[in-house]
């Protein structure tokens, strides 16, 4: 992947998009908590969430129509793929407080 598609992706989870790491507490098969890092591009144009799913994999859907009649397209990552992508990504956010997460 080239720089400036990497500077866009971010530029995308900088306007748009919400990362995070969450916490899940699991009880079967065995108790554990998890620290689950999870990427997520959320919008009403499809082109760029298509983009972002076709570079970086995780799950790719639409949803709930908007009160304007229109469709969210909704790409999330999760567990390796989204630290994964983080990583490459990292260097190219603007926005302190999604670098912090």
């Amino acid at each position: 992947m080239t720089e400036s598609e990497l500077a866009y992706f971010a530029g995308l989870i900088d306007g748009e998009g919400y990362a995070a790491v969450l916490t899940v507490h699991r009880k079967k098969p065995h108790v554990a908590t998890l620290r689950v890092p999870v990427l997520q591009v959320r919008m009403c144009d499809e082109g760029p969430v298509k983009a972002f799913h076709e570079a970086f994999g995780g799950w790719f859907g639409s949803y709930a129509v908007t009160s304007t009649n229109k469709r969210i397209y909704d790409c999330r990552l999760s567990h390796r793929v989204a630290a994964r992508a983080a990583d490459q990504l990292m260097p190219y956010l603007k926005n302190e407080s999604k670098k912090k997460q």
